[in-house]
């Protein structure tokens, strides 16, 4: 037997006071553990009352708490919210699915509302819902449902980003990355000490009860690592606008190079659909190259540097095999070159003194026109291992 939810249709673009009322007989302010009490919410909020919310009434996330390498254009985008700073990855791993969610079921009222926490200033920031946020302004809706809060410490507003965060449907969970974030970032600002005690403490505080002991023993040590886990999450649309931002425009003072932009998660997929859009959407240009820019989505996992290379040299050896494969079978010698795999988008924040945020990593240049990321490393560890051995027969021959 189907269980009924009531839920708001994404063709009616406007919450109701009534839609609110419904929405508190679901998640009772007056009952409802976790999130209402004052005993049980970071110290410094306050929970004032749900109300509706003008979309664009707010701010999405804390400026001073962004990744500075990443372009302005790229930190505040409207309806690619894919720089949030609760994630890890910057976005929530489940993101297209609570997207499908809301276009086909609506937007329920059974689930925990998007939060708001105004700031002693009188600003409005958003405390949690970015992923439910991106596709209700994508269909165009005018307002939100809000659980309200007053908030006088950015570092309480920074724990109620975790720990609201619970469990719903459509849920886009934190993950251990997500966690070491949030520590990292109250490290950073002088909130706690980087020591276990303190780390354990403040995961205990923002994702109570969400992990095994196991886990939360890792999350610890890797918060006290200093390098940073944050990346930029891509959708082939905020990649493109990424492209253009950057200044790779279609056919700059008449040159006859196109660009299209393409995820290295469907490399297999990426040679016909290349050669569709240049047959097709380009058939009237006076096309003289068209260059594939790949972008490599959502990064998983604890290591974004191997998992951003790892994605680029699958594309790559995808792209070429498949190619060769394609010349062998049905042109021999001969293939147009007009269509080249010709670049990627940076994604990763601890690469930027190498592969700068606002800059693109292009494959006919430097070390890369040659060989992959991998091949790159094993060629530096190769040396590394040279010099290791000369510096020890020198010592020998002292000795």
């Amino acid at each position: 037997m189907p269980i009924l939810v009531h839920s708001v249709p994404m063709s009616v673009k406007k919450f109701t006071k009534n839609d609110v009322d419904i929405s508190k007989k679901y998640i009772n302010p007056e009952v409802y553990p976790g999130l209402y009490d004052s005993t049980e919410l970071p110290k410094n909020l306050k929970f004032v009352s749900r109300q509706l919310i003008d979309i664009d009434s707010f701010e999405i996330d804390d400026e001073d708490a962004m990744d500075k390498s990443i372009p302005v254009h790229a930190r505040h985008g409207k309806t690619n919210i894919t720089n949030q700073t609760a994630r890890s990855n910057s976005r929530g791993v489940y993101a297209e699915q609570v997207h499908y969610s809301l276009r086909t079921f609506g937007y329920k009222l059974d689930n925990i509302p998007m939060s708001i926490a105004i700031m002693v200033d009188g600003t409005k920031y958003m405390i949690n819902g970015r992923t439910r946020l991106e596709e209700l302004r994508r269909q165009g809706f005018k307002n939100i449902i809000a659980d309200v809060y007053e908030c006088t410490s950015w570092e309480s507003y920074h724990d109620a980003k975790q720990l609201f965060n619970v469990r719903s449907d459509p849920y886009s969970p934190h993950t251990m990355e997500d966690i070491v974030t949030t520590c990292q970032h109250a490290i950073s600002k002088g909130w706690i000490k980087s020591t276990y005690d303190d780390i354990l403490k403040k995961v205990n505080e923002v994702a109570p009860g969400c992990f095994l002991d196991s886990e939360v023993n890792k999350i610890v040590i890797r918060a006290m690592n200093t390098k940073s886990l944050k990346s930029t999450a891509f959708t082939t649309k905020s990649a493109t606008e990424d492209l253009r931002k950057f200044g790779y425009v279609d056919n700059h003072q008449n040159n006859g190079i196109y660009y299209f932009v393409y995820s290295a998660e469907g490399s297999v997929k990426m040679i016909p659909t290349a050669a569709k859009y240049l047959s097709e959407i380009l058939h009237d240009k006076k096309v003289k190259e068209l260059r594939i820019v790949i972008h490599t989505g959502t990064l998983q996992g604890a290591d974004p540097e191997a998992s951003w290379k790892n994605k680029i040299d699958n594309c790559r050896n995808t792209w070429r095999h498949y190619l060769q494969y394609i010349k062998d079978s049905y042109f021999g010698t001969e293939i147009k070159d007009v269509i080249k795999l010709y670049g990627a988008l940076p994604a990763v924040s601890s690469l930027a003194d190498k592969y700068p945020m606002d800059k693109l990593v292009m494959f006919h240049v430097g070390q890369l026109r040659t060989m992959t990321f991998s091949e790159i490393e094993l060629h530096e560890n190769m040396n590394k291992m040279a010099n290791l051995e000369s510096f020890m027969v020198e010592d020998e021959e002292l000795v």
